[in-house]
């Protein structure tokens, strides 16, 4: 082979090198996004459930009802933009077929989850119907985070990273998790099962934040990689303390009073929200 073939082969492979470099520097962050926005989903699922049983027990009924209304709307926008992408979200259109059939169970779901919200707006009766179908979309749109997190292959994307975006996009959740279980209780809406589920809802917020700022092989999280996550994670955990407190006495069986529904009405949201940055600090470290 003449030397100017070998270079000709030489350079196209650095073409092609090039591009699959400049392809991964695209996509990492469109990735990276997506995961944030589908946890955001499993947030939404749990906090329009958590605003219908704060409302229908007469907690900041006009602000309870403004969450559910904002909830729902951005459920549904989000809900497309994963599949056809979303310059707002900013996401591009999904390919991959396991994200794509994961985000058809959430089309499947989703409808009947709204109605019955919707429902529950006249109708305090239809309020355990929303805490079933409640669990039901939190599945649904779990299993999209699943997906996403297993398509990291060629997209310059680790799966550590994907994991720590996702469960730290997870304590989202689980923030709103708990106020609608720990309102369900007060509500007198399967109230031992709802204690059991409070219960596992702390011990695996304790534990995903402890493995994010410690590391936990079990649940595959490194510890927190530089000091303002570190930081972060550390102001969660202040603005938890409280809260879980207040939960913890609905476990151990003391019946949610008025004035603890109306602290952790007042107070969930600045966890979610010091959560919501934290996972920021994830997508762009």
């Amino acid at each position: 082979m003449s030397r100017f073939a070998m270079w000709l082969g030489c350079a196209g492979l650095s073409i092609v090198l090039a591009a699959v470099s400049v392809q991964a520097a695209e996509v990492a962050p469109d990735l990276k996004r997506k995961i944030n926005i589908a946890g955001k989903q499993r947030m939404l699922s749990q906090r329009m459930a958590r605003a219908a049983c704060l409302a229908s027990q007469g907690v900041m009924v006009a602000k309870q009802n403004q969450i559910w209304e904002e909830a729902n709307a951005a459920f549904a926008k989000a809900l497309a933009g994963l599949r056809s992408g979303d310059e707002d979200l900013m996401i591009r259109t999904e390919a991959h077929p396991q994200v794509l059939e994961a985000l058809s169970s959430v089309d499947r779901v989703w409808p009947g989850y709204a109605a019955s919200l919707d429902r529950a707006r006249g109708d305090v009766a239809s309020l355990p119907e929303v805490a079933m179908r409640s669990l039901s979309v939190l599945k649904a749109a779990n299993d999209v985070v699943v997906a996403l997190e297993g398509s990291t292959d060629g997209t310059g994307v680790s799966q550590e990273l994907a994991r720590l975006i996702n469960v730290a996009g997870r304590q989202r959740m689980l923030t709103q998790r708990a106020a609608k279980e720990y309102c369900l209780i007060a509500a007198g809406i399967e109230p031992e099962m709802q204690r059991e589920a409070l219960a596992a809802t702390v011990a695996l917020f304790d534990r995903s934040l402890e493995g994010l700022r410690r590391g936990d092989d079990e649940m595959g999280l490194l510890a927190a990689p530089d000091e303002v996550i570190e930081m972060q994670l550390e102001y969660v955990a202040d603005l938890w303390t409280p809260l879980r407190a207040q939960f913890q006495k609905a476990i151990d069986g003391l019946p949610p009073s008025p004035t603890g529904l109306g602290m952790v009405a007042a107070n969930i949201d600045s966890v979610l929200s010091a959560a919501n940055e934290a996972v920021w600090l994830y997508e762009n470290f």
